[in-house]
């Protein structure tokens, strides 16, 4: 394999311990911006530039991988790695470039999981930020202890996790519907987007369908990513692609995370649809869920509250005017900040190093 030459330009050595579908869009915006060398773990075939597919977890194949990322690129060089301290083959690789004096950004959640931080996390988050040129914070959730120092706190940024934009959804010319209201002759209709994992908590959305309508409220329940639930008032599609979900989620009103969510939430604001998540914010699988607003950009529920869930939803049952508002702020919200390519927020980042 010959060199990538750099033109002029930094060439950005990626590590990604699993590549899906979200985070491959966000790939494929940056290889139209500059040279990549991208060692992954490849799970989507939406990928459109080069990558080097390791299928293994192996320390030793993964620090290899990434010093042959530097014999195969010239010029200047700028490596994106992810905080994943669990994955050996990503620390030993960012030590190498720390070593070899690449400048680094490090990509990663802070302290959002750790509210309580034990020792061992504040060493770990002085590991990650001592090797940083740049830590690329998810949210600004969780910028505490070492985080916010003073000797570090010129290098932590804040780039807000998110898709690389509304065409990587199919939504790039996607208009919400507002004119259907639910009612007596009309059901209020849920979405749910995920799979049926532990902290997911899709009994609790079942529960609540179930109770909901044998007290006669006509409710119903779509379910994606999700194949073998199908029952009254609830209908599973299985695993679906993005623009796929489209015309499901056209018909529908809320769109609801009953456990630990993630990027669903703002999927579902994307979409036009009201999100309802729990609101245990540090909690969550990862930061997206602080985008709802209670009231404002969608509903708050206390974490695990069948009640308090069912409250929520028959407020909005029962108000349709403000479903519709709160439908409209979330999407508004969403337009917002995937106006703003991540590729090309990660691009002025670099081009400041």
């Amino acid at each position: 394999m010959r060199k990538l030459q750099g033109s002029g330009l930094r060439t950005l050595i990626i590590l990604q311990p699993v590549l899906y579908e979200y985070r491959a869009h966000f790939l494929n915006g940056l290889s139209g911006l500059m040279p990549m060398y991208v060692i992954t773990s490849l799970k989507t075939r939406v990928l459109v530039c080069k990558c080097v597919d390791i299928p293994t977890r192996n320390p030793l194949v993964w620090f290899a991988e990434a010093l042959t990322s530097y014999t195969r690129t010239s010029g200047a060089r700028v490596a994106f790695v992810p905080a994943y301290t669990s994955h050996l083959g990503i620390v030993l690789s960012a030590v190498l470039f720390w070593c070899l004096r690449i400048p680094i950004l490090v990509h990663g959640q802070s302290l959002y999981k750790k509210p309580h931080p034990s020792f061992a996390d504040y060493l770990i988050s002085l590991f990650w930020l001592s090797i940083a040129t740049r830590y690329l914070s998810y949210s600004a959730i969780g910028l505490e202890g070492p985080f916010a120092w003073p000797i570090f706190r010129q290098k932590v940024l804040v780039l807000l996790n998110r898709f690389e934009s509304c065409s990587s959804l199919g939504l790039d010319v996607f208009s919400p519907i507002y004119t259907s209201f639910p009612g007596d002759n009309s059901p209020l209709k849920l979405l749910f987007i995920g799979r049926d994992r532990p902290g997911s908590e899709l009994d609790l959305a079942i529960q609540l369908v179930r109770d909901l309508r044998a007290k006669g409220y006509n409710i119903l329940l779509d379910l994606i990513g999700v194949s073998s639930l199908d029952e009254d008032g609830i209908h599973c599609h299985g695993p679906l692609f993005a623009d796929a979900i489209v015309p499901i989620a056209e018909k529908c009103h809320i769109g609801i995370y009953p456990g630990d969510a993630g990027l669903s939430v703002l999927h579902y604001m994307a979409l036009g649809l009201c999100p309802i998540v729990h609101s245990d914010m540090r909690k969550h699988s990862g930061p997206e869920p602080a985008y709802v607003m209670d009231g404002i950009t969608g509903c708050l529920f206390d974490r695990g509250s069948l009640q308090s869930f069912t409250k929520k939803i028959l407020f909005l049952y029962t108000n349709p005017v403000a479903l519709v508002q709160l439908r409209k702020n979330a999407h508004a919200f969403s337009r917002e900040l995937l106006g703003y390519k991540l590729s090309a927020q990660l691009q002025s980042i670099i081009n400041t190093l």
